[in-house]
């Protein structure tokens, strides 16, 4: 197998015949597909692979075609798959759950907790065709093979309505909605109305041109025991990967002769990085002209104190005005996903079983109070309030005058710092006798947290009209805002709009309205460990996520989740198992997350270890927490099947990283 050509392997390997030239993946019927999570068991004593025939005779080949037309399966794989398997017996009345996860009738499945894996961000080109086709057509029959139950991907407005109003173009998400098909893996479709880099885990983030990566060279270069960057290639873009290893700039170099056009730095908390304006720094922007009327009028786009701009998300203080091109940005979102709705109905309820809806920056129901452009914001800075727009400061004076205090109308606190302080260096966050405590802050907070609520609400209720009775689910993402968790006043939940402190809870109203509309809470940072994060900043992830999954459980909302951070380590997946469970209190019934997405598809993930890993995760994840089976055991069923796919493997990794 290994001696076949690469178009060759991807060709045998997914069943089905690949057109090398074109790269389009053929379009046969579905046919079920042999999934390891379905046949993996321990191997018994010099097991032969056999196939049995309808007839009730045994051929022993090698390699054995497989039983029935297998789509995405290699004859030799489905044997080895088999190899693996004893005599399924029926599921008993106890091993069957009923959970409602989806907006409308419950759904029976298998108790556990599915496995999504996020796409990554330019899995579309800005030529609306599929990026890295091959690739993708690879790694999506690896993640299938693996027992991942499905993939997320964003569906970019700055790409689909790229270039003029309602003039919508769906290509290369045709493609990969159908390649998904093919492969029998779901979708969560994800809304997408921010744009495209500048938070943490982005792939999308820093196209930088030849001079930038010349000058960021000379200034690392006189930096004593400093971080170097090594330049790695992947999805057709150049990312820029901290690493202490290495002593020279010769990946630079290198990378600058390769592709002096796309470059990118990624760091999730301390980047060091070059300014750059909104086009050159977005790499998927909003739509053109979007951002046109945004140049007319920059009170369109959120603002702090200082009279920053934050180009990533327009401005909630405009949801309802006409002025984008005579209609309005929540109209713009309605008539987006009406359009989406229109064009992939068939897929509705079948393939694409979830509609996740942007509300903000990294499609996130916040307000952009720590943007990482141009070093603006760094880990673990509280942020800065974004309410300094003409609309939003209009709506400000309104509020003010309302309860007979116009004083307060005219700007947002003065004493609160800057992006990088920390509760402490000011007045309005402090613990003792800070702002955010007393009647003005009280005031203040309310409307600003108030605002965001509202905002969800109006995006939500379009959206649930939209897609009633087509068989998806709708989810929000809310972002884990885990630093000072542990102080009084959250400084950097408020500032991101959650009015959430010591004595407040500010989840609950979030989870009350999504239970208002039948949606799903999705939450981050579900990986993080109290200790593993810097103490002095009072970080406690762990706190935050039992939080959340109280005001959940309270609203009747279901709970899903996503690690914030790249993890491929067996300390992140035990946490994500724990923090799945819902077991809070040591009390949580049969009570589970409705689902997880790991972030993210790349060419690391299929690196021997981290797969092997990977695989045994998804396994513990499906068999749910009241599954009496031995890890370990588990652990060497994923190192068997590790093995007989590793071709396969080997190929999306080699196919992603070229």
């Amino acid at each position: 197998v290994m001696a076949m050509s690469l178009p060759n392997q991807i060709g045998a390997i997914s069943g089905s015949p690949i057109a090398v030239e074109s790269g389009t993946v053929s379009g046969e019927p579905r046919a079920a597909t042999v999934n390891a999570s379905a046949v993996w068991r321990s191997p018994a004593a010099n097991l032969r692979c056999a196939v049995q025939k309808h007839g009730g005779e045994i051929d022993r080949i090698s390699p054995s075609p497989p039983m029935s037309p297998v789509r995405g399966m290699r004859p030799d794989l489905a044997v080895a798959c088999q190899a693996f398997a004893v005599e399924m017996e029926a599921p008993t009345a106890e091993e069957v759950v009923v959970r409602e996860h989806a907006t409308g009738a419950a759904r029976h499945r298998e108790k556990g907790v599915p496995v999504y894996v996020m796409m990554p961000l330019d899995s579309v080109t800005a030529g609306n065709g599929v990026n890295r086709r091959k690739a993708m057509n690879a790694s999506l029959q690896a993640l299938k093979s693996a027992g991942v139950e499905g993939v997320m991907m964003d569906v970019w407005w700055g790409l689909v309505e790229r270039e003029a109003p309602g003039v919508y173009n769906w290509g290369g998400y045709a493609e990969l909605l159908e390649m998904a098909k093919k492969h029998g893996l779901k979708v969560q479709a994800v809304m997408s109305f921010h744009q495209c880099g500048g938070n943490v885990g982005d792939s999308c983030t820093w196209a930088l041109g030849t001079k930038s990566i010349s000058k960021l060279a000379h200034e690392k270069s006189r930096a004593k025991n400093h971080q170097i960057l090594q330049i790695f290639s992947s999805f057709n873009l150049q990312y820029v990967k901290w690493s202490r290893k290495v002593n020279s700039l010769n990946g630079i170099k290198m990378a600058r002769k390769q592709n002096d056009h796309r470059h990118q730095l990624r760091h999730p908390h301390n980047p060091v990085r070059p300014k750059c304006d909104r086009q050159e720094y977005a790499l998927i922007p909003l739509p053109k002209w979007v951002v046109e009327e945004m140049d007319k009028d920059p009170d369109l786009a959120y603002t702090d104190q200082w009279g920053r701009r934050n180009y990533e998300y327009l401005s909630l203080g405009v949801d309802m005005l006409p002025v984008l091109k005579g209609r309005t940005p929540v109209q713009c979102y309605s008539d987006y996903m009406r359009a989406f709705k229109e064009k992939f109905e068939h897929l509705l309820g079948d393939t694409i079983v979830e509609i996740q809806v942007g509300m903000g920056p990294a499609g996130e129901l916040r307000y952009p109070s720590y943007p990482e452009q141009n070093g603006t914001w760094r880990f673990p800075g509280i942020g800065a309030f974004q309410c300094y727009d003409k609309y939003m400061i209009s709506s400000l004076k309104a509020a003010a005058e309302a309860i007979g205090k116009p004083e307060w109308g005219s700007t947002g606190p003065t004493d609160a710092g800057n992006y990088n302080n920390w509760p402490e260096d000011t007045n309005f966050f402090r613990k003792e006798g800070g702002g955010w405590n007393g009647p003005y802050g009280e005031f203040f907070l309310s409307w600003y947290s108030q605002l965001l609520l509202d905002h969800g609400e109006r995006i939500l209720s379009s959206a649930k009209a939209i897609f009633e009775n087509t068989g998806v689910k709708i989810s929000v993402k809310v972002a884990g805002i885990h630093w000072h968790y542990g102080s009084r006043s959250h400084a950097p939940e408020l500032t991101a709009g959650y009015y959430n402190t010591r004595f407040r809870d500010g989840y609950l109203p979030i989870a009350q309205m999504l239970a208002r509309h039948g949606a799903i809470f999705n939450f981050t940072c579900i990986e993080m460990r109290d200790h593993e994060q810097p103490q002095d900043a009072l970080c406690a992830p762990e706190k935050l996520v039992k939080q959340v999954a109280l005001a959940t459980r309270e609203a009747q909302v279901p709970l899903a989740g996503e690690n914030a951070l790249p993890r491929y380590d067996d300390y992140a997946h035990e946490q994500i198992l724990r923090a799945s469970s819902l077991n809070i209190d040591g009390n949580s019934g049969e009570e589970e997350m409705c689902a997880f997405t790991y972030l993210r598809m790349n060419p690391d993930l299929f690196q021997a270890d981290n797969w092997r890993r990977f695989v045994s995760f998804v396994k513990k994840m499906k068999e749910g927490k009241d599954a009496n089976r031995c890890w370990e055991q588990v652990e060497r069923e994923a190192e068997h099947f590790v093995q007989v796919t590793q071709p396969l493997v080997q190929e999306a990794a080699v196919a992603l990283m070229h």
